[in-house]
This record gives C-alpha cells, structure tokens and sequence, in this order.
C-alpha cells in the first residue's frame, strides 16, 4: 500500500486482484471494506453529493464522527486500484496534539518504518520493557559515546499546570536497563570514560564526517568488567552516592558529574579488565587521533624542509 498527505489529508492506494470477468468485482471489493467497518462496531453513511465512487463517513457506536473517507476507483484488467483520502483523522480529547501532527502529516508517513494500518503518529519499537528505570542510554551518531540517564518521566509544564509525562527521545538512541540504580551509576561512568570512548572506535562504523554509529552491535562488543556486576569496582562511589541515590527520582546524570574520574579510578579499571597501563594510554592516544577533525599545523622550519623535499 502507498501513503501520501497533502494539505492535511492522507491518501492510501491500495491494489486488488479481481476476476477480470466479474464486472462488480471492485464494488464487491468495497462493500467488503464496509462490512469489516460494520462488523467492529462502526457505522458507515454514504456522504452525497459525491465527485467520486464513494464517499462516506464512519461514525463510532456512539454515533460521533471518526473521520470521511473519499473513495475513487480505477480497473485495469484484473485488478482494481483503489484510493481512500482520509480526512478528520483525529487523537481522541486532544484536539492540540492533533492540530500539530496534522500539518505533520507529510513527514510522519515518510518515516522508514511507518507502517499503513496505524494512524500517521504512531510511536514504533515501544514496549513497556523499554519504560523501565535505570535506563543508561548513549545517542547513535556522535563522535564520542555520550551516554546519560535517561528517566522514565520528565515534569512538563503544560498551559501552567506540571504533569509528569513519558519521555521518548526523538533521536535514534539505544539503551540498556539496570535496576540497581548504584550499578547503573556506575555503569553511566564507565561508557563516559576514555578508555570506553575510545576502545570502542576501533570496531564502530564510521559516518564519514568524523563521527561513529554507536549501534547496539559495536556497543555490544564492549567488555564490561566483572568487578562492576559484582559492586567491587570503584567501591569510594558507593559512599558517595549513598545518600542521593537512596533517595526518589535520584539524578544520576548529576552525581555522576559530580565524581571526579580520578587517575586511582582508571587504573583500577584497566587492572579489572587486565590492560597494561601502557596499552590503555596507547589506546586512548590512538582513538583520540583517529578520523579526528583537527587542522593540520607546521612550522616554519617544517614547511621549509617539505618544498625541498618536493
């Protein structure tokens, strides 16, 4: 099926295959449509005057319009294609939201994974798993891993009245979820250290412009220290967070800030992960090199030695 909008309205083009020798085999083809209509419960009244094969309207059990729907009808030996133009199409007691992904219309139904049979500003990959705390989440396209806590709900304030509200990032980002929020902490620092940040550039798929896709795969492959799963690396954190993390709605993108990632911290992170302190250093020096936009810059002396050289 083909989506189009234009203008606030949304066109589906469908095909049908018919028995080219059945004259109403597209009229069947809609009164079919109808009947699915009737059958959950809709009612369907046929809208007159009419430009096209058929217009209607859908109403709920209660008798209060759903949206219209313009019908045209092309035959071309044995199929029938059909466009619905759909207008009306509404989010039930939400006249605002509606009025703002209306004149989104266009953008929503170009979207990769959109798919027809929902309406345009359908949420996808949602599940009540991916709605848990403590989520630690990174951004896909960025240049270093930048990970953050990502809560579950944030306050708003709407038309003066604050209401907490799911949060659903607008950007491509993945996660994972940790319970306990002190591993979570902990965890938080580890994807925001040197060593992840570079070790992980070694494998990740490069953007071209200087940057990395940090995809689930490529973040995957990250070794994660057996001393933090078991609450013994970094055991002064512990202390630290005590108090604030005990506490509800804890603001772990706060307390992590608020730690120092002291040198004591690395070396007993790449003594966990058994890495010599030489190959941690080679690796945060190479990774912070590398696909680096950074202007080159000679000296005098050094431009001299190139043209003779050349």
């Amino acid at each position: 099926m083909k989506v189009r909008a234009s203008g606030g309205l949304l066109e589906y083009e469908a095909e049908y295959k018919v028995n080219s020798s059945d004259t109403s085999a597209c009229a069947k083809v809609i009164d079919n449509l109808i009947q699915k209509l009737v059958n959950n419960n809709y009612r369907v009244n046929q809208v007159t005057p009419c430009a096209v094969n058929k217009c209607l309207e859908i109403l709920d059990n209660k008798g209060s319009s759903v949206l219209k729907i313009n019908i045209s009808i092309e035959t071309s030996k044995d199929k029938c294609i059909v466009t619905y133009t759909v207008s009306g199409l509404r989010i039930p007691n939400a006249p605002k939201a509606t009025r703002h992904f209306i004149g989104l219309l266009e953008k929503l139904v170009k979207r990769d994974d959109y798919r027809a049979n929902l309406p345009p500003w359908a949420v996808f990959r949602v599940s009540k798993s991916k709605f848990e705390e403590y989520r630690i989440a990174w951004q896909e396209l960025s240049r270093d891993v930048e990970a953050t806590h990502l809560p579950v709900t944030v306050s708003i304030d709407i038309c003066g009245t604050m209401k907490q509200k799911l949060l659903i990032p607008l950007q491509t980002v993945y996660f994972i979820v940790e319970k306990d929020p002190l591993k979570a902490l902990k965890i938080l620092i580890y994807l925001n250290s040197d060593l992840t940040r570079n070790l992980v550039k070694l494998w990740a798929w490069t953007m071209g412009v200087g940057g990395y896709r940090h995809t689930s795969y490529s973040m995957g492959l990250l070794p994660i220290p057996r001393a933090l799963v078991e609450g013994n690396l970094w055991r002064h954190v512990d202390k630290l967070a005590k108090e604030r993390i005990n506490a509800d709605n804890a603001d772990l993108n706060g307390l992590a800030k608020s730690i120092s990632f002291t040198e004591e911290m690395e070396k007993e992170l790449v003594a966990t992960l058994g890495i010599t302190w030489e190959g941690y250093k080679a690796i945060v020096e190479y990774g912070k090199w590398l696909n680096e936009a950074i202007p080159l810059q000679y000296s005098v002396e050094e431009l001299g030695e190139i043209e003779e050289e050349e």
